[in-house]
């Protein structure tokens, strides 16, 4: 969402009376003189900026540590970082490609792509991505566009925030 501050002039200003006389730059609205329309049901366009607020979403990522450390317990330190590593790259690229899919309106494409994302993120411990890619595939068998498009937006919010995560765990513990 973007919140938006404006300057408005004086009524008598002339940039008002420019935009008056210039039809372009104004949309009218048959009807009402009340208080908040204080142009006869006018709305003006053009309005002058000074201040855009972008909400930033963010989601607290939990990782799976007891199934990293499993990973760790079962297959030794290198064999454990192997294996994370991969699944961070394929992770990374399958979200890539699962975006790529949706713009381009692939949906059986980018449901398969939601179901390689579960496997993926559930083998190294991020439970919110499969969660969520699970969400997706959901709305695609459901033909929702508009959760499908709200819902793929989350996963790749939390799919970026789930990858520095781990990144940044493991740089800690090398």
């Amino acid at each position: 969402m973007t919140f938006v501050s404006r300057k408005r002039d004086s009524r008598n200003s002339p940039r008002i009376r420019d935009r008056k006389s210039n039809p372009r730059n104004r949309l009218e609205r048959t009807g009402g003189n009340s208080a908040s329309e204080p142009h006869g049901g006018r709305i003006e366009v053009g309005e002058r900026v000074e201040r855009i607020t972008l909400l930033k979403q963010t989601e607290a990522v939990k990782l799976d540590s007891a199934r990293l450390e499993q990973l760790y317990l079962q297959l030794g330190t290198a064999g454990a970082e192997d294996v994370v590593c991969r699944a961070l790259e394929d992770l990374a690229a399958r979200l890539s490609h699962t975006e790529r899919c949706y713009r381009e309106g692939r949906l059986s494409d980018l449901r398969k792509s939601a179901r390689s994302l579960i496997a993926i993120a559930e083998q190294v411990g991020m439970a919110a991505v499969a969660h969520v890619a699970r969400d997706v595939t959901r709305c695609i068998d459901d033909h929702d566009r508009v959760a499908l498009a709200a819902t793929l937006s989350r996963l790749l919010r939390i799919g970026e925030q789930s990858l520095e995560e781990i990144w940044d765990l493991q740089d800690y513990s090398l």
